[in-house]
């Protein structure tokens, strides 16, 4: 558990700023004339806000994430075993040297990069639609 909260605390902050970020991209005029047209409040941020806002909010949930399983500081002081792949990776070359990192960083790889991926796959398709 506070291996998991550490990351969360220590991701948290960017996925914030990213949606503050995202939210202030969306026009304001378009949620008045929803707001005008008869949309209750609810409605006009789950019709229109949020829809516009989307692909920001996954663009900082990709930042939060990279951030979060990236961590090793945090992790290190507040949750050291059961230890993470950053954690992990760092003992491993400590004790063993390189060999022994490359495959734990084929892993850690593999599962950090298919979010950012994504996000990027899909602001490329909305872009070109």
């Amino acid at each position: 558990p506070a291996f998991i909260i550490t990351q969360v605390y220590v991701g948290i902050g960017y996925y914030v700023l990213g949606a503050v970020a995202a939210f202030d991209a969306v026009p304001l005029m378009l949620q008045k004339q929803a707001a005008l047209l008869g949309l209750a409040p609810r409605k006009v941020f789950l019709r229109v806000t949020l829809p516009l806002a989307r692909l920001g909010l996954a663009v900082a949930l990709s930042i939060a994430w990279v951030r979060a399983i990236g961590e090793f500081g945090a992790v290190v002081v507040t949750a050291y075993y059961p230890s993470g792949m950053p954690v992990q990776l760092w003992v491993n070359l400590q004790s063993f040297g390189l060999p022994a990192v490359m495959p734990l960083l084929v892993v850690f790889l593999a599962a950090a990069l298919p979010l950012p991926w994504l996000v990027h796959v899909l602001a490329q398709r909305r872009r070109h639609v």
